[in-house]
């Protein structure tokens, strides 16, 4: 496994939703240069690593629900509820067809994401893979970050690239 590029996402919107279509362009920005034109998009796995997706939009989706009925609460945003949302949006923003997955957990999310993507390269399944972790702010207090990173088959080890990987946040 290689690391062959790296950005931080900019995660200053308060929905899922929101932030996927801020980042989109960003993430398709970093896949492009490997990706030829006309390239098979079947073989991109996409990994999305978070400690707490869909949780705020869940948060605010039943509060709305408690505040107005249920009826009334808006289900434009019940599908955000979900943590595979934010995978399933950029999955189309950007075409890839390949493998999904998305991972739920504390710090364990990214590693677990990265091994799995480079699983899945060793395997022949894909040609690169996607990872992005998208942390959004639970409270006032927090601070929301993401990361996006392409892996391509390489002599580098899984832990070689998660070392490489930033570790202060913005």
């Amino acid at each position: 496994m290689r690391l062959v590029a790296h950005t931080r996402l900019p995660l200053s919107a308060a929905l899922e939703r929101e932030a996927v279509d801020a980042i989109a362009p960003l993430v398709a920005d970093l896949l492009a240069p490997l990706a030829a034109p006309g390239a098979p998009r079947d073989r991109v796995g996409l990994f999305v690593a978070s400690s707490n997706a869909g949780a705020p939009t869940s948060l605010r989706f039943w509060a709305e629900a408690q505040r107005t009925g249920l009826a009334l609460a808006s289900p434009e945003l019940f599908p955000w509820c979900l943590a595979n949302a934010p995978g399933g949006a950029l999955s189309r923003h950007l075409g890839v067809t390949g493998p999904n997955f998305t991972f739920h957990g504390g710090a364990t999310a990214l590693a677990d994401a990265v091994e799995t993507a480079d699983d899945l390269l060793h395997a022949g399944r894909i040609d690169h893979g996607l990872v992005v972790m998208l942390n959004f702010a639970d409270s006032a207090q927090d601070q929301a970050h993401g990361l996006a990173l392409v892996v391509t088959q390489g002599d580098e080890s899984v832990r070689t690239v998660l070392q490489a990987l930033p570790t202060a946040w913005p």
